[in-house]
């Protein structure tokens, strides 16, 4: 059965680009194997409006969430709220 996770980007600030939420189902991730991650949801934004949180919901079974940026998001995003 899929569990529900719910992510929200906190204050982002002039951020304008992408974050890519990726998830695993190993059950171990260290730098000793290689691990195979899937791209779960993307959020966009364009750098103008966002400076409230941007909540997102998905559904899926696994083991570990990582969150992944084509931009730099230095001084631009202040943190991302992880339920799961």
């Amino acid at each position: 059965m899929a569990t529900k996770h719910f992510i929200q980007p906190q204050y982002t600030n002039g951020y304008a680009g992408d974050i890519t939420v990726e998830a695993t189902l190993e059950n171990v991730v260290d730098g000793n194997n290689s691990v195979d991650w899937a791209d779960v949801v993307t959020i966009s934004f364009d750098g103008s409006s966002e400076i409230e949180p941007v909540p997102v919901n998905f559904n899926g079974v696994y083991s570990y969430l990582r969150f992944k940026t084509n931009a730099d998001p230095a001084d631009t995003i202040e943190k991302i709220l992880v339920r799961n």
